[in-house]
């Protein structure tokens, strides 16, 4: 689990910037008939390069129950030295979600993105 997340907290170092003016460039179209949402949106890409406190960037892994680490462990100790731009309290979050019968889930999940298309 250790190496998952911190790929996944090197893949926003790289890459954080592509993925929020990314949105940014869809809320300036999709929200034009809410403009002070729209004008927040834009403005996330000038947020994430600052480190705005009013940026923030998290990490979520689903894994089985046997995968979940003990009580002695942190699972997320080092996000700060991926994104040392983010130094405000509660600019960084992690969440481990352990699910019981992983395999089940991913079918459940698996239909549900089927029946969206």
């Amino acid at each position: 689990m250790s190496a998952t997340i911190t790929g996944a907290f090197q893949q926003m170092k790289s890459s954080g910037d592509l993925y929020v003016m990314s949105i940014s460039g869809w809320g300036d179209r999709a929200l034009t008939n809410d403009p002070e949402l729209g004008d927040f949106v834009t403005s996330m890409l000038d947020l994430w390069i600052d480190g705005d406190q009013a940026s923030g960037a998290g990490v979520s892994v689903a894994t089985n129950t046997a995968a979940v680490p003990g009580p002695s462990k942190r699972a997320f100790n080092t996000a700060h030295q991926h994104l040392d731009h983010l130094k405000h309290p509660g600019q960084l979050e992690g969440l481990v979600i352990a699910i019981d019968d992983f395999e089940d889930f991913a079918r459940h999940v698996q239909e549900l993105v089927w029946s969206a298309l």
